[in-house]
């Protein structure tokens, strides 16, 4: 057998084949040499529109230098991308070898041949006889798809193959004629499915088709079509019935080069309101109103008993518990439920202003993890146990009414509310920690103490609030907490302290009336920019502190700069922004257009640029607003416009180092799966992002191979600092042999420390294997990596050496590499210098993934053990035993205690 070792191209193997012989020949798109000299492609040329040629199939096509084709099944216009020099094949009339022998000709010249089939070659392609041959005569092949006339036939009638309710099975196939078909694939017997039937070279024999298929059960109104030369200029579709097909094909005098097809879709086009809804577009995901009522969902036959009790006691609530469980009820706040708990929480999420889940908190996360937007919009999420003995806030505790529902539902079953967030543990708002998420600037710090113990000791403190989110209030708030309309408002009525949250610079006046206040500037101001080319930075500083002083706004709530593409070079302003940490928006000049009615058009924009403005357009689009707190002020160099954000934003722009744990979804913790579905953009090492392909699948991905690890972090920097929020994710934990430290390194050498990093932990490799492999890190261990990439190879050595003399437990990371063997051959030998034979050695290769291998071996057997750059090894040490197929390494209570006590 001939396999081409390429990652572009899927290999063609007889599947008869008894050995195997590689040619190692790779294959990239980066590879000019591409395609390989000296081999074979069989290649799908799609139904007939040569614009669904796959840009794979074009590119070998034009770099072919012998081409044989299909005849009429193959569209001419496919061959027009092919070199004027390549020679061309029709295999119409050629047999099987005169094809063969021109592949095997212009292969032992060193050429590469390209075979065009139409459709999908894996369909009818006629394929497995010529690679036959190839493979006898030693020539390598690869096979690239296309797209199969099948599909373009549904495109062409405009139906869905698999239609919720309907059908979700598509089956290919053909009547029997020149070429066999195996009794037990007869039309009659699958057509007894009912699913969606694609019958292929039997257009000629459409009568028999027909009454084939009425033997099979179906009745002569069932619709039927047939779709004769799918995507060509000439296609044609004829639909009838069984009854009255045959005889509108034998008009139409089709007897080739169609399909017939027969399916439910048939019946529920998209004219047709009979089908239903996929789960896709079900409750699960509709952002529809949600009820004022609560969802309780049990999922065992306690937890609907103690559901029960809830649902009797809690107004406006629903049950919702497995069907096997409430077979007999009848009451119509009791819903049985058949489908899976994930889908039932996750329709209840969409439906319900709140849930209390009676079932582990694990299972709520997971399940409800995909759904989670923002604390401001989600519903209440409650976790109570099975015996109603505690009910933990989940989910948005203050704003959703999670607290509350949770204090609630544990008083009607007589449990114990777990409430976990500081401010509700008191029943008080945490002054110093208001807006932290929000990336508010606290001034008069000082005071912070002074004011929370005026909260504390039930003084009255007053609170304004003129930008920025209100999610730290609570509701009801505390009774000396006193709301006030207005600045001028809270000064004349002069309360013992006050919080005062604001863009706007507060008086010396107010503070001396109030002296115990704390000041928040939540960033909420736009600032738009227009300059002339070369003003220095200086001059851009001057202009805008002085447009915001006199406007009496604050400089700390600027939450960013705006200007025209034409200034996005500007080294002033660029400077600005560097010194000043502010992101600089830039708009195209198609957008500042967009903006009219200005309060101070610009003659010279107009002229020059084609716009009305730039400082003035740019703060309104940057502000998403449509006035402006500060017109245009003119200085000799300099235009600037203030506007305030119509939107305040909840997320400062940081980079967040994620570790995703061990590769299984499982084992992703909720904070990282947070922080992966809330970033604007998530680099990572290509492997790692394929780990998470399901989460966030509309946040754009920059992936990057190994070995470049300080270019991928550089990118993330340049990325937050445009003020995107970005995650740069590790395997495992990022702070274990992870991005994290490599992370602070390059912000260090930028001379950034100011950029906010967040470090999100993860399992590590070594928590992974150690709980797959049993208990054996229940006393001192050591990690050490033998990767010597990065760290002198005499240093790993030592660094054995010396752990294993010590007795540590040692857990080995990167054990061996594709041209790194050496490491581990002497790391093998060091520990059998101070280890008997016999040490357990637990070896966990690609932990919580799909080739997940998990054995235990002793030392002596370490040296030929399989391993790899995904294996983690765990060595026991002298206290380390096996039991039951588990690494044990007792941590000294048996010394300690009678371990078969029961006191």
């Amino acid at each position: 057998m001939f396999i081409v070792n390429c990652s572009l191209l899927i290999c063609g193997l007889p599947r008869y084949a008894s050995r195997t012989k590689v040619v190692n020949v790779s294959i990239n798109q980066q590879n000019k040499s591409f395609p390989i000299p000296g081999a074979v492609y069989f290649i799908g040329a799609g139904p007939g529109d040569p614009e669904l040629l796959t840009l794979k199939a074009q590119k070998l096509i034009a770099r072919a230098d012998v081409i044989i084709y299909a005849g009429s099944l193959v569209n001419q216009a496919v061959l027009s991308h092919a070199r004027p020099e390549a020679e061309t094949y029709n295999s119409i009339g050629m047999k099987l070898d005169e094809q063969i022998e021109v592949m095997s000709k212009a292969v032992k010249k060193g050429q590469s041949v390209v075979r065009l089939h139409t459709g999908d070659p894996a369909i009818y392609g006629a394929t497995l006889e010529q690679m036959r041959q190839l493979y006898r005569r030693e020539i390598p092949y690869a096979v690239v798809p296309g797209v199969t006339s099948a599909f373009a036939a549904a495109a062409a009638l405009g139906i869905e193959l698999t239609v919720p309710g309907d059908t979700q099975t598509v089956i290919f196939s053909r009547l029997s004629g020149r070429t066999p078909v195996p009794d037990s694939e007869a039309l009659p017997l699958l057509a007894a499915h009912r699913s969606s039937l694609v019958i292929f070279l039997s257009a000629g024999m459409i009568a028999r088709v027909a009454d084939e298929l009425q033997e099979a059960g179906y009745t002569p109104d069932t619709p039927i079509a047939v779709v004769f030369r799918a995507s060509w200029p000439d296609e044609l579709i004829i639909r009838g019935t069984l009854a009255n097909i045959a005889g509108q094909v034998q008009a139409a005098e089709i007897t080739h080069h169609a399909l017939i097809i027969v399916s439910p879709a048939l019946k529920t086009e998209a004219k047709s309101e009979v089908a239903q809804d996929s789960h896709l577009y079900g409750a699960a995901l509709a952002q529809t109103g949600r009820q004022p009522t609560t969802a309780i969902i049990a999922l065992t036959r306690n937890g609907t008993q103690t559901g029960r009790r809830l649902q009797a006691a809690l107004p406006n609530s629903i049950l919702y518990a497995p069907a096997r469980f409430v077979e007999t009820e009848s009451n119509k706040s009791i819903t049985p439920y058949t489908t899976s708990v994930r889908q039932t929480l996750q329709s209840a999420f969409q439906e319900h202003d709140a849930l209390i889940c009676i079932m582990a908190s694990g299972i709520v996360v997971r399940d409800l993890a995909p759904l989670l937007r923002s604390k401001h919009t989600d519903p209440a999420v409650v976790v109570m146990d099975e015996r109603g003995q505690h009910a933990i806030s989940l989910l948005s505790g203050h704003k959703g009414g999670a607290n509350e529902l949770a204090r609630r539902a544990a008083a009607l079953l007589e449990g114990t509310p777990v409430l976990t967030t500081a401010s509700d543990a008191q029943g008080l708002p945490a002054v110093d920690l208001l807006g932290r998420e929000e990336g508010w600037v606290i001034n008069r710090s000082e005071h912070l103490t002074d004011v929370s113990a005026a909260l504390v000791n039930g003084e009255t403190v007053g609170v304004v609030q003129e930008a920025g989110e209100e999610n730290w209030q609570l509701d009801p708030p505390p009774a000396n907490l006193i709301r006030f309309p207005s600045i001028a408002a809270l000064q004349e009525a002069s309360p013992p302290a006050a919080i005062i949250i604001t863009f706007r610079q507060v008086s010396p006046e107010l503070l001396e009336a109030i002296p115990r206040s704390v000041i928040y500037h939540p960033p909420c101001l736009a600032v738009g920019v227009g300059c002339n080319r070369g003003t220095p930075a200086e001059e851009i500083q001057a202009a805008i502190d002085q447009t915001l002083t006199e406007a009496g706004l604050e400089l700390s709530s600027v939450a960013q700069l705006a200007t025209i593409e034409d200034k996005a070079d500007e080294a002033g302003l660029l400077e600005t922004c560097d010194k000043r940490n502010w992101p600089l928006r830039i708009f195209s000049r198609r957008e500042i257009a967009t903006v009219t009615d200005l309060p101070n058009p610009s003659e010279w924009a107009q002229r020059a640029l084609g716009v009305p403005g730039v400082a003035e357009p740019a703060a309104l689009l940057a502000a998403n607003s449509d006035t402006l707190l500060v017109e245009k002020q003119k200085f000799p160099n300099v235009t600037v416009a203030v506007s305030l954000k119509s939107k305040i934003e909840n997320r400062k722009s940081k980079i967040q180092v994620v570790g995703i744990g061990p590769g299984d979804s499982a084992h992703l913790t909720p904070a990282a799966r947070q922080a992966i579905e809330e970033a604007d953009v998530i680099f990572g090492y290509k492997t790692y992002l394929r780990l998470i392909a399901g989460l966030a699948p509309n946040v754009p991905r920059e992936g990057s191979g190994m070995r470049q690890e300080v270019s991928r972090v550089n990118q993330a920097v340049d990325q937050a600092q445009t003020g995107k929020r970005v995650a740069l994710i590790s395997s495992g934990d990022a702070g274990v042999y992870g991005m994290a430290g490599l992370v602070y390194e390059v912000l260090c050498e930028r001379g950034e420390a100011n950029l906010p990093v967040e470090i999100i932990p993860g399992v590590s490799a070594l928590n992974a294997a150690a709980a797959l492999l049993g208990a054996p890190l229940m006393t001192d261990f050591a990690a050490i990596s033998l990767s010597d990439q990065l760290t002198p190879r005499e240093e790993i050595l030592r660094r054995v050496d010396l752990a294993a003399e010590a007795d540590f437990i040692l857990c080995l990371y990167n054990p061996k590499g594709r041209n790194r063997v050496e490491p581990f051959e002497l790391t093998c030998d060091i520990l059998a210098r101070h280890r008997p034979p016999e040490t357990p050695v637990g070896i966990v290769r690609a932990a919580y993934r799909d080739k997940q291998q998990v054995e235990i071996i002793t030392l002596a057997d370490l040296p030929q053990a399989e391993v790899n750059m995904v294996t983690t090894i765990i060595v026991g040490n002298s206290r380390t035993y096996v039991q039951d197929g588990k690494m044990v390494t007792p941590r000294g209570y048996a010394n300690k205690y009678m371990l078969n006590s029961s006191s």
